[in-house]
């Protein structure tokens, strides 16, 4: 510290511009009154986040132009919040400017908005966004003819200038900022110009993840949090709800230091994006929880990623549309994460309420025979980019995912996972106990839906893994559900009776902390 300090003045906030944790620079501020006053915390502290929505539109404006004129408060945002969703694809439509601004404020907003690609033909429109102080809620009369989306083109076009001069941004915080029935994502489309899409997010998103070397902007985005909500006044938040997530993934999934997608109440989206490459995404870590989908979609999302580190998804929460639920094939599952043998350290999955298979008294011959039957390969297979044929003929067990560290699963899909899959189809069985089939790695487990005394196989599995933690000779220390159930998440059969079962969010998904590694690592 004492050579840091005898730095200039200007070399020392340089450092500190790289130093990305508020965390980290708070702690150190409170070494000295000279450094207390260097790190500026409150400055920090009112640049660290910005939230725009139709109805909030100063705040963010205020800011931007504090940005304009003072372009190393620039360094100091790590989190931007966009909830600006289109509910149509229309032309923006201008109107009076309704703020007032000298020429030299006006030229910093030009200026910027050329610096971010958003202008070319559209200048007039995009100045006429930036100077708009309300915008009519693109939710509300959604299906109309008539609607108004300035609630997706004004909030849209101040997220796209703030992202550009926010070079630390760490997290986002959005809905899609598209709207997907415009044809844009199939593959007689791909090629298109990106600089005729309409919507400013979207086409800085798209133009940024193309081509992310020769941008100044999105270099330390690492987390990105989908908001899944109801876009209509037809939508009932009482169900999962359709978004078009593997299209969402394309908007980042090539940024450079891009780590975490999540989402929650997602549903699949049948008009959304037809399928995603295979070992193309940057992407790592994702957290898909109280959803609805089938173990053939979460494959394709899973063989995307070059590599994968941590997968969480579960169920519940929330009431399916038509009462059913989608196939959920576990060996389907299995050969995918086995893809990544090498690297997964984290999963956590909460499905086992959707699988029949695992009910108890469920007779295993018959049960084999069904995963089969419903793994969806010709329907993946169908699909444009599908998984390679290396998915189909992996096999393997929970030993064999040698990185792994922390596990969470219902018990009738860890002891499926222990017994492990095969690449060939036909009924398979095998005498194994759990202790012996733990990744040598593993430090953490919790294991869901178990109670001593209604299954004989599963309590003498589970005494065996007692005394493994009483020896203290492995690696795991930690076991969750042997003493007290954890039951499984189920979905909400009855939501107008039951509504004190609907998934309610403890904080706000506008609050960048939805996307924290303390709260990945404390959920079990």
């Amino acid at each position: 510290m004492p050579n840091f300090k005898r730095l200039p003045y200007d070399i020392q906030r340089h450092i500190l511009s790289f130093i990305l944790s508020n965390r980290d620079v708070a702690a150190m501020s409170r070494q000295s009154r000279d450094l207390h006053s260097l790190c500026d915390m409150k400055t920090r502290e009112k640049y660290h986040q910005a939230r725009i929505s139709h109805n909030n539109l100063d705040h963010a404006f205020d800011m931007l132009m504090d940005i304009l004129r003072r372009p190393s408060l620039g360094q100091y945002v790590r989190h931007i919040d966009c909830r600006a969703s289109p509910t149509a694809y229309k032309e923006y439509v201008e109107s009076g400017c309704e703020r007032q601004l000298n020429d030299e404020d006006k030229q910093l907003l030009q200026s910027a908005a050329r610096r971010a690609g958003l202008t070319a033909s559209k200048e007039g429109q995009i100045m006429n966004m930036l100077l708009r102080k309300t915008a009519f809620d693109p939710m509300r009369d959604s299906y109309s003819s008539n609607s108004d989306m300035s609630g997706a083109f004004v909030p849209q076009a101040l997220a796209a200038l703030l992202v550009s001069v926010s070079p630390n941004l760490e997290s986002m915080t959005l809905s899609p900022p598209y709207f997907n029935f415009t044809g844009y994502y199939w593959p007689e489309s791909r090629k298109q110009d990106i600089t005729s899409i309409v919507f400013p997010l979207e086409q800085l998103l798209r133009e940024t993840n193309s081509n992310p070397n020769d941008k100044p902007w999105l270099q330390n985005l690492r987390k990105v949090y989908l908001v899944n909500e109801p876009r209509g006044t037809w939508d009932d938040d009482r169900f999962y709800h359709s978004m078009d997530f593997q299209g969402c993934l394309v908007l980042f999934d090539q940024l450079p230091s891009i780590e975490l997608v999540g989402t929650d109440l997602l549903e699949e989206d049948e008009n959304g994006y037809p399928s995603l490459g295979h070992a193309i995404s940057n992407v790592s870590r994702f957290a898909i929880n109280h959803a609805s989908l089938s173990a053939a979609y979460l494959a394709v999302v899973i063989s995307s990623c070059k590599t994968l580190r941590e997968f969480r998804f579960s169920i519940g929460g929330r009431a399916t549309n038509d009462g059913g639920y989608p196939t959920f094939s576990p060996k389907t599952f299995i050969k995918a994460i086995l893809m990544h043998r090498e690297t997964l350290e984290v999963l956590d999955l909460d499905i086992d309420a959707h699988i029949i298979g695992f009910a108890e008294g469920a007779d295993e011959e018959t049960t084999e025979h069904d995963f089969e039957n419903y793994d969806c390969r010709e329907e993946i297979e169908l699909s444009e980019g599908p998984p390679p044929e290396a998915l189909w003929t992996q096999a393997g067990s929970l030993k064999d995912l040698r990185a792994l560290k922390r596990l969470s699963l219902g018990i009738g899909f860890l002891m499926y996972l222990a017994k492990g899959v095969r690449s060939t189809n036909g009924f398979f069985s095998r005498e194994f106990m759990l202790v012996d089939e733990l990744p040598e790695g593993l430090e953490y487990l919790c294991i869901r839906g178990y109670e001593k005394g209604r299954n004989p196989d599963h309590d003498k599995q589970i005494d065996a893994l007692r005394s493994l933690l009483q020896k203290g000779s492995s690696t795991l220390k930690t076991v969750e559900g042997i003493d007290k159930l954890i039951p499984h998440a189920e979905d909400v059969d009855d939501p107008d009776n039951n509504t004190h079962l609907l998934w309610n969010p403890e904080v706000t998904q506008s609050d960048e902390s939805d996307l924290d590694d303390s709260e990945s690592e404390n959920s079990n």
